[in-house]
């Protein structure tokens, strides 16, 4: 027997979409294994604190407070292109970047703006799940494509390019979740290439940049794109903690502009 209330149950229909029934990972005991979240332990919460506390303080509570660019912080933005030409290679000013709520924001984004229902998205066999269900509910199509110990096999999405339009490639570059194999060199070059040929927009989403053995991180695909087919997609979420819901999307001003809007 159904709770007819209305507080337990509404009056109108709806579907509920398999794809969506994700459990939520919590953690429940002092010791556990997970598959990549930050100590919060070594978050830098003293740091923080100060930073908040001074920004609600300090300067125009009506402006800070109050709503703002949809872009997000101009000021962020402008420092963040600054780190971003100065730690991965690009060639960006702040008005090539969107702060998000997190990577999953950037996703939802693109997948809402970009996509159109019956488009092709290729993943990898084994990707990361948030990413496809973003995907699957825009109306998509998920190609799987075959991951080795050197990353995406490109070679596989070339023949697939020779016989279908693929609207958009997600792939993590640096580290291929969850194998953690990088995509080698000469399959950056080709995934490059085969964007200009066929014309799929390349959704990079580089998660951990900022771990890495020996100080000799990969550069993005972003660092390489001649030609404006790259969304490059990052967080601090994996470097602070998974709360702190700080993300951005680095795609061409027209782009940008179109997401935000």
């Amino acid at each position: 027997v159904v709770d007819q209330s209305p507080a337990k149950t509404a009056s109108f229909s709806f579907s509920e979409s398999p794809h969506l029934r994700r459990d939520v990972v919590q953690s429940v005991s002092s010791l556990h294994l997970d598959d990549g979240f930050p100590d919060p332990r070594l978050a830098p919460l003293h740091e923080l604190t100060r930073a908040y506390r001074s920004n609600l303080l300090l300067g125009n509570p009506y402006v800070k407070l109050g709503y703002s660019d949809t872009k997000g912080s101009a000021w962020l933005r402008q420092e963040l292109s600054v780190y971003l030409n100065e730690t991965r290679g690009l060639k960006i000013t702040s008005e090539n970047i969107l702060i998000t709520r997190g990577t999953v924001m950037g996703l939802y984004l693109v997948s809402t703006g970009l996509l159109q229902n019956g488009d092709n998205v290729a993943v990898g066999e084994m990707s990361w799940g948030s990413a496809g269900m973003n995907f699957v509910q825009a109306g998509a199509n998920l190609l799987k494509i075959a991951v080795d110990e050197h990353g995406l096999v490109v070679e596989e999405l070339e023949r697939i390019c020779q016989k279908q339009t693929i609207r958009l490639v997600y792939i993590t570059s640096h580290h291929h979740y969850p194998t953690t194999v990088a995509l080698r060199a000469d399959r950056r070059i080709k995934l490059l290439q085969l964007a200009e040929k066929y014309g799929f927009i390349i959704f990079e989403d580089d998660y951990d940049y900022d771990f890495h053995y020996l100080s000799k991180p990969l550069l993005p695909l972003a660092s390489a794109d001649r030609a404006g087919m790259v969304l490059y997609c990052g967080s601090f979420t994996k470097t602070i903690s998974p709360a702190f819901r700080v993300g951005y999307l680095v795609a061409p001003e027209n782009v940008i502009r179109h997401l935000a809007q």
